[in-house]
């Protein structure tokens, strides 16, 4: 019943022109600061923006359009920003310790399967020396 009490969209000059500046001035100077955060914090700390992205939403329409807080709202909201402070950690020197693997040592020849023998030695009809 709502769909046809509604009034048909008025397109006019100043709806596109808000539309176009939304849609290159807003996500111009998005992508900019977004790029200048990765470029100052690195890529897996400007990703935290994106996490905690809800959360502005939520409060946004909270003091904007009065939208109530319940409480799966503030679950959520706690959730959300546990998640991001998890993510936003930097690991400590002994996880990066641990995480560091050693380079791989080179095997000498005629060790683990290597195939250059001490000269003069021959391989018998089983392959052994």
């Amino acid at each position: 019943m709502a769909a046809a009490t509604e009034p048909a969209p008025q397109v006019t000059a100043r709806v596109l022109l808000a539309v176009i500046g939304l849609g290159t001035a807003c996500t111009a100077g998005g992508f900019t600061a977004f790029f200048a955060l990765v470029s100052a914090e690195g890529p897996a700390r400007a990703a935290f923006i994106t996490y905690v992205a809800p959360v502005v939403a939520v409060l946004a329409g909270v003091l904007v359009l009065s939208e109530p807080v319940t409480a799966r709202t503030v679950v959520g909201t706690l959730l959300v920003l546990a998640g991001a402070g998890l993510a936003a950690r930097r690991p400590s020197a002994t996880s990066t310790a641990r995480l560091t693997m050693s380079p791989p040592s080179a095997t000498p020849a005629g060790v683990c399967g290597g195939s250059r023998l001490p000269s003069g030695t021959e391989r018998n009809e089983k392959g052994a020396p």
